[in-house]
């Protein structure tokens, strides 16, 4: 018999503690902020991968994510952790011009895959947005019955990896 725990959340107390009033991008609170950085390195450090912390601000993925679209299975895979890895460590800008042109040429991949895009990104976009998702990055499990059920975040794939096994 496994002992139980239990842990009491006034979560009505997080709202009140908010100057700004409710949900806002983690840049807004310093605390949120220096503890994403802190969670970042650990992420890091576990993955075994190189970590350069990019400025803030926002870059164009779409490219990238048509480019992932027209692949398929180990030709994805491989584009995609190249693209990772890439902006993870730093060693691509990708809010610099000709960004995805330089990560094909540090992975040595197909110079052909950059005109290989589909664009059904914004079709998708909207099928994932009416299923109900609203960030990345969100699973659907469709099963034979009901209902699909929806996963959001990184920290929720255990969840789906077990949903998946008891299919």
């Amino acid at each position: 018999m496994s002992a139980r725990r239990s842990f009491r959340v006034a979560s009505g107390q997080f709202a009140q503690a908010d100057p700004l009033g409710g949900q806002h991008a983690t840049v807004c609170h310093q605390k949120k902020a220096l503890y994403s950085l802190r969670d970042l390195k650990r992420w890091a450090k576990f993955l075994d991968v190189p970590f350069t912390m990019i400025r803030p601000g926002s870059f164009d993925s779409r490219p990238a994510m048509r480019t992932a679209l027209a692949l398929a299975g180990e030709q994805r895979k491989r584009f995609s952790l190249a693209v990772f890895n890439s902006i993870w460590s730093g060693a691509v800008d990708p809010k610099q011009a000709g960004w995805l042109e330089q990560v094909i040429a540090l992975h040595d991949l197909p110079q052909q895959w950059l005109t290989e895009q589909v664009d059904q990104l914004d079709e998708l976009t909207k099928r994932a947005l009416d299923a109900g998702a609203f960030g990345a990055p969100t699973f659907f499990l469709h099963r034979d019955h009901g209902r699909a059920e929806m996963f959001f975040g990184i920290d929720r794939m255990d969840f789906l990896a077990r949903a998946c096994t008891s299919l």
